[in-house]
């Protein structure tokens, strides 16, 4: 037995007092008993009449599985009331990785005599581990009596019960007929010639829309069209196309369960036969298709409205051609065949098919088909050996991997084949609804519903936990915009668009809620990283304008006459350095206080550059004028210099030679006033104001 933190379930038979009572109805009761609990857990090698042992996937299905299998046993098998508690002994305990076999597992132990009849127990290694293994269901108020020898007695207190929860309830519904199941669809109350799917084409779909349906929906609808089906065949036979899908809720649901057996139907023949992709993948899309045979589309539209004369004719044809599509042509002799009621001409057809079959599709399909024909006719190992030779193609293949799960449905359902089917349930959204709708696990009901609540319940926990997330952050993106900013408004839709579609709670639902509200937080975080990059970007621009403030002010020697530029600096300093720590805590409040500070700087740093220029101004006036008076000096002293020697030197010179005239001239005491007056207050204010131009040009530039 295997121990893996499973829960087993122990039920000892005491069939001598039951035998007492219902005497040759004790044994069916026993079997009864087993099979209702077959449908929800996995019976043990080591289980029998005196001692049944089943393992189920948590405390809560053990539960439920036990009370309907006692009470639908009870009601079958004439158990009375008066006839007191039934003579049955039931144990629920955890397996542990270390934990050593309990003893209720031997009928002749001596823990069983302290136990009443018809009453649950639970060890203690389950008491211990119980509210973590049923976290999230919902059982009623109870409370565990210890009855000593590690046994815990579960008391319902009240009048509470254990409300069984079903997801959907009407699987069986479509294969309430008494003919044998239709190779197409499954039902079974019509024949394959008369089945509805052919003439649906492969556009139209409803298993991606069924899901978007409340389960109470589904459920009312399902009742309501199932097993008189008539209204949704005769629109299909009319002609259907998916914008009706939207309109018609029960034509939905109707198409939706055709969907379950999509690739043993003719629609998705004619696709694959003319679909240019010779791999499985994308072998359900209609974006790829090229008609190239004329016969075969011709045959397989013949076959389906019923002209098997001309269907089988131009079908042969096709398959005989050298280069014609010899393996779909034959499939399509095989579904002619089914419709002929020619079995066995049917299982020939799909034999020679497998036998052409060259490309990875052909490989999967003629598989897959084998699979389900030997199935239908009771071949258990052909059907086995078929299933796995598709696996053996291409184990990724969702469909091989399901054909597989429903095979063994049928013939040894294990945990492994569960651990599997969870995986589909949870990793594609429609896998999800065919194995809740699927009538071929019907076997294992309790199973699957237990696996769809599970499920259920954590895309609901994703979904609220992925919407908090969205709502947190569009909450405190809306610090990082103006209130008037257009983004803001779209943000609001789109998350209230999230809130609406959450409130909703379907499966679909919440699986897209679950990813629009991730990708709505990420949008919103990407947007407020975009934003603090560009903050930073900012920031560094008006630290670079800031140096180049510094810098003038460092080189400026006036600074005595503007110490409010001095202020300015300091400020902006500061408010750079607090912007800093601001936008390194990267939240919505301190972003905002960033960008209010640097606003500031940007007013700060604008008008410094106003008293920047009043200041250049400023040092070009006194630089000038220090700069005048020196030049103005040298010039005074220069052109002194050349007045004494123009006016005293030159006429000594020229005394005693032949320019007396020039030398009165020189003389002239008038002459040399005037031209003292005019290169003091004239020459010597133009030569300096030339020299300090020239010396200050580089500077006004």
């Amino acid at each position: 037995m295997k121990k893996n933190n499973s829960i087993l379930l122990a039920i000892r038979t005491l069939s001598y007092q039951g035998g007492k009572i219902l005497g040759s109805r004790w044994l069916p009761l026993i079997d009864a008993l087993r099979q209702v609990l077959a449908k929800s857990g996995f019976e043990q090698p080591e289980s029998s009449d005196e001692l049944l042992l089943f393992i189920f996937p948590n405390p809560f299905l053990a539960l439920i599985s036990l009370r309907d299998a006692l009470e639908s046993a009870k009601l079958e098998h004439g158990w009375q009331e008066s006839h007191g508690a039934l003579p049955v002994q039931t144990v629920i305990h955890l397996l542990e990785e270390e934990d050593t076999l309990p003893q209720i597992q031997q009928t002749a132990a001596s823990e069983w005599d302290m136990l009443q009849q018809e009453t649950i127990y639970v060890t203690r290694s389950l008491m211990r581990n119980w509210k973590e293994l049923t976290a999230g269901r919902e059982l009623p108020e109870h409370r565990f009596e210890d009855e000593g020898g590690g046994f815990f007695q579960m008391v319902i207190i009240g009048k509470a019960t254990l409300r069984k929860v079903e997801l959907f309830s009407y699987r069986s519904l479509p294969v309430h007929g008494k003919i044998r199941e239709c190779f197409y669809c499954g039902m079974t109350s019509h024949a394959p010639a008369n089945c509805p799917s052919k003439f649906i084409s492969m556009k139209v779909r409803g298993m991606d829309q069924v899901g978007y349906l409340p389960f109470e929906e589904l459920n009312a609808v399902y009742k309501k069209i199932f097993p008189d089906y008539s209204d949704c065949s005769e629109k299909c036979a009319a002609g259907i196309k998916p914008a009706q899908l939207r309109q018609d809720r029960e034509l939905l649901v109707f198409v939706a369960y055709l969907d379950l057996n999509l690739i043993y139907q003719l629609r998705f023949l004619a696709n694959t036969a003319f679909n240019l992709n010779p791999k499985w993948e994308g072998q359900d899309s209609t974006d790829n298709i090229n008609i190239d045979s004329r016969n075969l589309h011709l045959g397989l539209d013949c076959l389906r409205v019923g002209q098997y004369t001309q269907a089988e004719e131009l079908l042969t044809r096709e398959s005989k051609r050298r280069d014609g599509k010899q393996f779909f042509a034959t499939v399509g002799l095989a579904f002619w065949a089914l419709e002929q009621g020619r079995a066995k001409d049917m299982g020939h057809y799909l034999e020679r098919a497998k036998n052409i079959a060259s490309q990875e599709k052909e490989l999967l399909y003629s598989q897959l088909l084998l699979s389900r024909y030997y199935e239908l006719h009771n071949d258990f190992w052909k059907a086995k050996e078929a299933v796995n030779l598709a696996i053996k193609v291409n184990a990724d293949v969702l469909e091989c991997q399901y054909r597989k799960i429903q095979h063994n449905v049928r013939y040894g359902f294990d945990e492994g084949d569960l651990r599997r089917l969870r995986v589909l349930m949870l990793g594609q959204k429609e896998m999800f609804m065919t194995a809740l709708l699927d009538p071929l696990l019907l076997q294992v009901q309790g199973l699957v519903n237990d696996l769809a609540i599970e499920l259920m319940q954590y895309q609901r926990q994703e979904a609220a936990k992925n919407m908090a997330m969205a709502e947190t952050e569009s909450a405190e993106l809306s610090y990082w915009f103006d209130q008037q900013d257009p983004f803001l408004e779209e943000n609001s839709r789109a998350l209230n668009e999230l809130r609406k579609q959450h409130s909703k709670q379907t499966f679909y639902d919440l699986l897209d809620v679950l990813e629009r509200a991730k990708g709505h937080a990420y949008g919103c975080q990407r947007i407020r990283k975009t934003k603090i990059e560009e903050l930073e970007t900012r920031k560094k621009e008006l630290e670079g304008r800031l140096k180049h403030y510094q810098n003038f002010w460092q080189d400026y020697e006036y600074k005595n006459f503007f110490n409010a530029y001095q202020q300015s600096l300091l400020s902006v300093i500061n408010s750079l350095h607090a912007t800093r720590g601001l936008i390194a805590r990267q939240q919505g409040q301190e972003y905002r206080a960033a960008v209010n500070l640097l606003d500031q700087v940007e007013i700060s740093l604008s008008a410094m550059q106003e008293m920047q220029g009043k200041m250049i101004w400023v040092r070009l006036l006194l630089n000038g004028v220090k700069i005048f008076v020196k030049k103005a000096i040298l010039a005074e002293l220069s052109l002194l210099a050349a007045g004494l020697v123009i006016f005293l030197a030159l006429p000594l010179l020229l005394s005693n030679t032949p320019y007396v005239s020039l030398h009165n001239i020189l003389s002239n005491p008038l002459l040399q006033k005037k031209s003292l007056l005019i290169a003091t207050f004239f020459l010597t204010p133009l030569l300096a104001m030339i020299l300090t131009l020239w010396q200050m040009k580089n500077e006004m530039e």
